[in-house]
């Protein structure tokens, strides 16, 4: 998608003009493999682990641990298996598989423990290659970074074993042990916007993934990628009474290419490497490892056997990676092989290699062949990044490892005629003046599918130090908390060796890590000072206070994040923050314009740092071109998540506070964190920590909710707005009625409008009156905008939004996009749009595009006052979308957007060209206990009746609302649209990302999942979809005949919940009715006596969206009317449509794409 880019980042140069300076060819062929993170048997601490253990030859093959075996030994006795029939066998194992760091990646230690250690090894390995290469944090986040992992499952799984053990949570388990979810995890947590993909071509999957990867760089795909593997054996056992396959070599040993190689020994692994093109790395200074020449993948196709190789498919595939890569073959100089050490895949694969070569060479044995599976046994699906992994760093190493495991070669093997010698002792492999190094890697799937790459040295670059060597540096560390900071520094004690090149780590370590809460910050002269700074660190007991100086040039501390419910403190502290920040920017640049030659400015800007300020680092270095340095990456804290450590019972939990001084903590204190105990899986809690950080979110606060509902009353703003034990427990009390009793009071409510129903409000004739004279509305006359400005672009709404303007208007469309820079915004927009459309269809009216990267939290919405001008020059409309979305959540977040921002826009909207103004609200406003009034009519003519609201949504677009109105009043042409239930698109049934977050499709998921429905012959469901509500805005905006209109956007044609039985009835969804008043007994029934933690999941969704958890049950009934709007749309031949079974087909079937439903 071609988009137009609008220059708007304040005091930055333009980067349109930065882009026709800096256009060349740049060649993607060669890719760079620019971080690397692993753990291997014996090799659990890093890859340096690794390299000594196979550099010397060690054997890795071991018993099954002890550690692991206590986890295997209880599930064989639970369920039932013969001990005497079961033996472990020898392999490479990871000694701990059970210890995640679940804060980090903000989970729950519950959702933790259900998570497949798959999922949970391969995150903590990709972050941690993440960083090697210098891109932690900010610089990885929203990138177009693909992500390809080599896995299968087809051994006994995790999932499994939550069938067998706790089969009630299973269904909790399954999004954490979704094979594809493990690579698409990591895109989510990242923001990575890439592909994101499982390969599974057996043993060759990684290094199929590795080829898959480079040829996404390669084709503009994406601009980095991340290629990975992870092999694990939950259940190492053999049945005494079942004969082996006969793959498994009788000492549980790979003998590669020796004589008495029998089969092969089997290992585990993870790792994960970072890649990009090399000319892009050279530009960006990136680390470089090696340099990925070419690779080549086939299939064996007809064969002696389908999981036999074959010697000429084999032969084939490395000759096309030697002309991917361009290269001559004898420049190789040694070979990983896939090494197996079985009888007949040995023999074969030498015979491939010969042919390929005997194509180009007569040369005998010039070439080294060897195998990390001697060390480590095969890593199945692993086993090619573990090869690539042992070539990068005899490359580095300037050494090739020896192949053990070898006393005499294989007699099937001619090794003599052939251009291969097996390397059985250490082998020295310098760089030599003139010459490259190069090497393959060959992997070769069961499935048939086989795979070689070449490697290449990486480049030598000089690296030019400045003359002033004596020049200070800054240095800043930063952890999630303060034992964690202290293992960074330690790490960085260990690292550092008699000598390195202080710079390059300072910029790496300040420019390429995430800034987390516990800070330090230092001042040093040299290496040397810099060891000795470490080193006293480690020698101090420090506590950790907010700017806190240790020692000269030393500083530490803790950034606070505000839980306070109140918007002034919330804001307050945004606002400390920002002049922070603002500080922070103007010393860097006062010490780049001294010469860098005053020292006090790096002190101050240590000083802002460890008090929160977020720095741009980058500008410290902006003059100099620096090459990145490996460093030490994040010490995750590993905690046990077994299932063991699952809370299924919280009686039987013992929790520690912390918190208070003293330690005395109130019974509400305490009642509260069994709760979140129970619900997220903690056994130690702090009640000053937010619940969110702890691994909360808008789901598990449901069941937190509901479980209070019990003892006190709460609300869901209430744990929103107190999300601390401290501060929830000062704002609730214990109630004297129940959810039973809220029951009741709901049943009288429904019985009490039921009898009022056909009832007239006194104020219907007031608005029938007014109906008659839409009429005579002149809807032909429309107002011709030259450029509209368009926010929320990237939401649900605004995505179809812009599509339709673009479809029905010659407009150019003017995006408000809050990205890092323009081509972060310009991703955003193609990974939004290519979600919901076409592709092509954006493509086709790209000249009508122009993206503002710009933020509506920041006045001006973050531009310079020049770029602000000229904008507000241009637009003559505005279209206001944006707006966060949800039924609950912090105040202040809703604040900043919904009310603030539209401020801003109004402010906007009096400045330079006349502009007429159409603001995005919802029908929510409405909904809300009105004191006094027990029916009321609110139609397109009403707003503020003094409803009640305590939905943090409805209670900002209300204010929202309001100042729209006051502008009205002081001449702003603006036109309001009230939006009803959003759904998915009625054609493809797509919705939005945060499915689980909507009241429509929860609904829907609870009545499938339940037995019943209610028959209600009032109770009804409004369903607009969302290409609808876009059309009937896109109609209305700017029909000269209606302006300063406000209008009902939603569709009048409800659903009855009693007839959604026979459409479930026709999916093939049996339910029984059952009268609304016996319903609601029914649920209660569910909720307080079904073991089915699924079932009760969901009557917690139907109680929330009912009411029974509000702070207060809302006694008026709101009459909604859309009359009016849906007569004017009439006229201009726009139709809601009749919600049928293939509607809710489509809602449903998209629902089970998403595993939603």
């Amino acid at each position: 998608m071609a988009i137009k880019l609008l220059n708007v980042n304040s005091g930055k140069t333009n980067a349109c003009s930065e882009q026709k300076v800096n256009i060349k060819e740049v060649s993607t062929k060669e890719i760079a493999i620019i971080g690397m993170a692993g753990k291997f048997p014996m090799a659990e601490n890093g890859l340096d682990e690794f390299w000594t253990n196979i550099r010397n030859g060690k054997d890795c093959i071991t018993e099954f641990p002890e550690s692991r075996k206590r986890d295997t030994d209880s599930f064989i006795k639970f369920v039932g298996m013969d001990e005497s029939n079961i033996s472990y066998i020898e392999g490479g194992y990871l000694e701990s598989i059970d210890k995640f760091d679940y804060n980090f990646f903000q989970l729950s230690p519950n959702e933790a423990s259900l998570m497949d250690p798959h999922q949970r090894l391969f995150l903590e390995t990709i972050y941690a290659a993440i960083e090697d290469a210098g891109y932690g944090g900010k610089r990885i986040r929203g990138s177009r970074t693909g992500v390809y992992l080599g896995y299968y499952d087809d051994d006994f799984t995790y999932k499994q074993a939550i069938s067998y053990i706790a089969p009630s949570l299973y269904s909790m388990s399954i999004p954490g042990n979704i094979s594809a979810i493990i690579a698409s995890r990591v895109s989510y947590l990242l923001d990575l916007k890439g592909p994101s993909m499982l390969i599974n071509t057996t043993c060759s999957s990684s290094l199929v993934a590795i080829h898959l990867a480079c040829q996404a760089i390669r084709n503009g795909e994406c601009d980095m990628a991340i290629a990975g593997g992870v092999k694990i054996n939950l259940l190492p056992v053999v049945f005494k009474n079942i004969k082996d396959i006969g793959i498994r070599s009788s000492d549980n040993r790979t003998h590669t290419f020796d004589d008495n190689s029998d089969g092969t020994g089997w290992g585990e692994g993870v790792a994960a490497i970072m890649l990009k093109s090399l000319s892009k790395a050279i530009d960006d200074g990136d680390n470089i490892y090696a340099v990925i020449k070419g690779s080549a993948i086939n299939q064996d196709g007809s064969s002696i056997g389908i999981t036999a190789p074959n010697p000429n498919a084999q032969m084939d595939v490395i000759i096309r990676a030697w002309k991917d890569a361009g290269i001559e073959p004898e420049s190789i100089s040694y070979i990983e092989a896939h090494g197996t050490g079985t009888k007949l895949g040995d023999p074969i694969e030498i015979e491939g290699i010969s042919k390929a070569f005997s194509k180009y060479s007569t040369a005998k044995q010039f070439c080294a062949i060897g195998s990390v599976k001697s060390n480590i046994g095969h890593l199945d699906n692993m086993a090619g990044l573990a090869g690539v992994i042992k070539s990068v760093l005899s490359l580095k190493n300037e050494e090739i490892p020896p192949t053990i495991n070898f006393s005499r070669p294989n007699r099937n093997i001619d090794f003599v005629n052939s251009p291969v010698f097996v390397i059985d002792k250490i082998l020295e492999w310098k760089r030599e003046e003139g010459k490259v190094r190069r090497c393959g890697v060959s992997s070769f799937g069961l499935s048939g599918t086989n795979c070689h790459l070449i490697l290449e040295e990486a480049p030598q670059r000089l690296y030019v130090q400045e003359q002033q060597d004596d020049k200070m540096q800054v240095l800043v560390l930063s952890a999630k908390n303060m034992n964690v900071l202290k293992n960074i520094v330690k790490k960085y004690r260990d690292y550092l060796g008699e000598k390195g090149d202080i710079k390059r780590i300072c910029y790496t370590a300040n420019t390429g890590r995430e800034h987390y809460n516990c800070r330090l910050a230092m001042v040093i002269k040299n290496f040397d000072d810099l060891k000795k700074k470490l080193e006293n660190l480690l020698n101090l007991d420090v506590s950790l206070n907010a700017d806190v100086k240790i020692t000269e040039g030393v500083y530490i501390g803790e950034t606070e994040r505000s839980n306070s419910e109140n918007i002034v403190e919330n804001i307050g502290e945004i606002e400390r923050i920002k002049k922070l920040n603002m500080e922070a920017s103007s010393k860097i640049r006062e010490y780049i314009e001294s010469g860098e030659s005053n020292i006090e400015l790096l002190y101050d800007i240590c000083k802002l740092y460890v008090k929160g300020a977020n720095i741009d680092f980058d500008e410290l270095y902006r003059n100099e071109k620096i090459i990145k340095v490996s460093l030490p990456t994040y010490p995750f804290e590993r905690i046990r998540c077994w299932l063991d450590k699952v809370s299924l019972n919280v009686g039987k939990q013992k929790i520690i506070l912390k918190g208070k001084e003293g330690g005395e903590y109130s019974e509400i204190e305490k009642n509260i964190a069994c709760v979140w105990a129970e619900v997220l899986g903690l056994e130690e809690i702090n009640i000053n920590e937010s619940f969110f950080e702890l691994g909360g979110n808008s789901i598990n606060a449901i069941e937190v909710l509901a479980k209070l509902r019990d003892k006190y009353d709460v609300s869901m703003n209430n744990i929103f707005e107190h999300p601390t034990i401290y501060s929830l427990a000062q704002n609730i009390s214990l109630k004297n009625d129940s959810v039973k009793l809220r029951i009741e009071q709901i049943k009288e409510l429904l019985l009490n409008n039921l009898n009022q129903r056909n009832e007239e409000l006194p104020e219907t004739e007031g608005y029938n009156q007014r109906l008659a004279k839409c009429n005579e509305i002149d809807l032909d006359k429309k107002k011709k905008y030259e450029n509209i400005l368009l926010t929320g672009a990237t939401g649900f709404l605004g995505s179809y939004l812009l599509r339709d303007l673009l479809i029905n208007t010659d407009s150019v469309i003017y995006i408000l996009i809050r990205g890092k820079d323009y081509e972060e915004a310009k991703r955003k927009c193609e990974s939004k749009f290519s979600y919901y459309f076409d592709e092509d269809l954006i493509a086709k009216y790209n000249e009508r595009v122009v993206i503002v990267n710009g933020d509506l939290r920041y006045d001006r919405f973050g531009l310079d006052i020049e770029l602000y001008d000229k904008l507000s020059r241009k637009i003559d409309c505005i279209i206001h979308s944006a707006a966060i979305v949800k039924h609950y959540g912090i105040y202040s977040e809703f604040y900043e957007i919904n009310v603030k921002g539209t401020e801003r826009l109004l402010k906007f909207s009096q400045t330079g060209r006349d502009k007429d103004f159409n603001h995005i609200s919802t029908t929510g406003i409405a909904f809300a206990n009105i004191e006094g009034r027990e029916r009321v009519l609110f139609t397109e003519y009403d707003f503020d009746f003094g409803q009640k609201l305590t939905n943090v949504y409805a209670q900002t677009k209300f204010l929202a609302e309001e100042m729209v109105y006051k502008a009205r009043e002081n001449g702003l042409n603006a036109n309001i649209f009230r939006i009803g239930n959003i759904v998915g698109d009625s054609k493809t049934g797509v919705f939005q990302l945060n499915i689980e977050e909507n009241a429509v499709y929860s609904l829907l998921r609870s009545l499938i999942k339940l037995d019943y429905v209610p028959n209600w012959h009032y109770n009804n469901m409004e369903i607009s979809f969302i290409d609808y509500i876009s059309k009937a805005i896109v109609l209305l905006f700017n029909r000269l005949g209606i302006m300063n209109h406000t209008h009902h956007i939603y569709n009048p044609n409800l659903v009855n919940i009693n007839n959604l039985s026979e459409v479930f009835s026709h999916l093939g969804y049996n339910k029984k009715s059952m009268q609304l008043v016996d319903y609601l007994d029914y649920l209660y029934d569910v909720y307080r006596n079904n073991e089915n933690k699924t079932l009760k999941k969901m009557v917690e969704v139907m109680f929330l969206h009912l009411g029974i958890f509000d702070e207060e049950l809302s006694r008026t009934e709101i009459i909604l009317r859309c009359d009016k709007t849906s007569l004017i749309l009439s006229k201009l031949g726009f139709e809601w449509p009749e919600i049928n079974d293939e509607h809710i087909k489509i809602m449903i079937d998209y629902c089970k794409k998403v595993n939603f439903i």
